[in-house]
């Protein structure tokens, strides 16, 4: 009988060797390829049909906003899965359910059962294919509150759009798989907004009339971050290795900023009252402004020379007159 590690390694090749499998250049072929993954997706009980799943595409940044996403969603306390590609060092890194990847044993239990079906209904898909398939087998059985699903190629014609999802993304598009793709942006944007079902809300990031038309042939309901945002302004401070955030020309903006910030920045932005009582040193440091973040300087065990002099001198006048450049709060 073969240990578990030799038919983890078995299954995985032949994964691998099916990336020759059914290579699609044609609308044709497209068309009987999707017809084809459709039939495979209700075979296997049409896994994850009514999960919450923000399905994401995009020439460049899908995998990051899915991380991104999925970041949020988790520390926000909801139990997330995630699909990307490619995986750096192990297949396994491609599924994930709440930021663990999926075990050896399931990535063969998965693809077992998705052999069966194919084998029994003749049936040939490629690498990405069945791994997508596996995912959502996968998906469904451990059921997050919700999923982030990366396209593989385009979207339209994809795997990962056999599932209905709740919000469509797209990151943005630019050449890339023109033999595949299409050789315009017209054509490439149309494959990416092909992930937009029923007038859903799609949300995108690009200031890019062939996109902005592709998404507006598939649904009323888009928002352009870009636009949206266009008020925000991002510049990256060198000198003092921070990254300040201002919002500008709205008047209606909410931001979270330092105290320094925000008096580096005065007549510009302005610390809001919270409970009536106003932002000063003084009622950040009582706790009677409730909004407020304490800095801590941590260490192990009993303090070195070097660490109790680092200590004494953030608490001398010097100390703490640099601790208020910085923009902090000195406290003694």
């Amino acid at each position: 009988m073969k240990n578990d590690k030799t038919k983890i390694n078995e299954i995985l090749e032949k994964i691998f060797n099916m990336r020759t499998i059914n290579k699609r250049i044609t609308k044709e072929s497209l068309n009987q390829n999707n017809e084809k993954l459709k039939k495979i997706y209700e075979l296997l009980g049409e896994p994850c049909k009514n999960k919450k799943i923000i399905h994401i595409a995009g020439t460049n940044g899908k995998g990051s906003t899915a991380t991104f996403l999925e970041g949020i969603f988790f520390a926000a306390g909801y139990s997330v899965a995630k699909f990307t590609s490619p995986h750096i060092l192990r297949f396994n890194e491609r599924i994930l359910v709440d930021k663990e990847m999926i075990s050896d044993e399931d990535v063969v239990k998965y693809y077992e059962v998705v052999m069966d079906i194919l084998e029994k209904n003749s049936l040939q898909i490629n690498f990405f294919e069945i791994t997508t398939f596996m995912a959502l087998l996968y998906f469904e059985a451990k059921n997050p509150d919700f999923i982030f699903l990366e396209t593989g190629l385009g979207g339209r014609y994809d795997a990962t759009n056999v599932v209905n999802s709740a919000i469509a993304v797209i990151t943005n598009v630019s050449f890339d798989h023109v033999s595949l793709l299409g050789n315009s942006l017209e054509k490439i944007a149309d494959r990416k907004a092909g992930i937009i079902k029923d007038g859903q809300l799609c949300i995108y990031a690009q200031n890019l009339a062939e996109l902005e038309n592709a998404v507006k042939k598939e649904t009323d309901n888009s928002v352009n971050v870009l636009k949206k945002y266009e008020n925000l302004q991002v510049e990256l401070d060198t000198q003092n290795y921070k990254t300040i955030v201002k919002i500008i020309e709205n008047e209606n903006t909410v931001g979270y900023a330092s105290y320094g910030v925000a008096k580096q920045n005065e007549g510009k932005i302005f610390a809001l009252k919270v409970d009536g009582v106003a932002a000063t040193p003084e009622t950040i440091v009582d706790g009677s402004y409730k909004i407020q973040r304490p800095l801590l300087i941590v260490g192990s065990g009993e303090l070195t020379k070097v660490q109790k002099a680092f200590m004494d001198y953030l608490r001398s006048d010097a100390g703490q007159k640099l601790i208020e450049a910085m923009g902090f709060i000195p406290v003694k």
